[in-house]
């Protein structure tokens, strides 16, 4: 008897592609916004003036280290694509090879976790504003990368993940 060795992956469908991407827009301001008003009280007792506009260039510094953060927990360095779109202002990571939803998980929180959520424990010991920017904006950007590890969690346990163009695609492993 011979074994069907052809993997049936299934596709995420959660919203579709430009659906996804606004609504992790819309959640990263919004948790924005709110993580400002709790660190300005908390580390500043509001008494910083919060005005966007001044820091934006921080967003030069912080895109590649919010990038950098995800690419490190990859199997295989030498496979990661960074991919960049303009038209969308979008910076995104492709990798070609399966990944365990354990892998996935990881990947897609990383950056949110060290930039978003231990960097202001360092405000405890030093209260400066371009941290408490640097926090704030990559809150932001990270929303869609919540949105992706809400996706994963949703996953059966025991998924192999596989990004492609097309969308995200799952299987559960095979224990034979």
């Amino acid at each position: 008897m011979e074994v069907n060795k052809k993997l049936e992956y299934k596709k995420v469908n959660f919203l579709s592609t430009k659906k996804r991407l606004v609504l992790g827009v819309v959640i990263g301001i919004l948790l924005m916004e709110l993580q400002a008003d709790i660190i300005n009280y908390i580390f500043f007792n509001n008494t910083l003036n919060i005005k966007l506009y001044r820091f934006i260039y921080l967003i030069l510094i912080l895109i590649p280290v919010h990038e950098i953060l995800h690419i490190l927990f990859f199997p295989s360095l030498k496979k990661v694509v960074l991919k960049i779109s303009p038209k969308h202002f979008l910076v995104y990571i492709k990798y070609p090879e399966e990944i365990s939803r354990k892998r996935f998980l990881i990947i897609t929180i990383m950056p949110f976790l060290t930039l978003s959520i231990l960097l202001m424990s360092i405000l405890f010991y030093i209260k400066n504003e371009y941290i408490f920017y640097f926090i704030i904006f990559n809150t932001a950007g990270s929303g869609i990368d919540l949105i992706s590890f809400y996706i994963g969690l949703s996953l059966p346990r025991n998924s192999i993940i596989k990004m492609e163009k097309t969308g995200l695609y799952y299987r559960e492993k095979s224990f034979l």
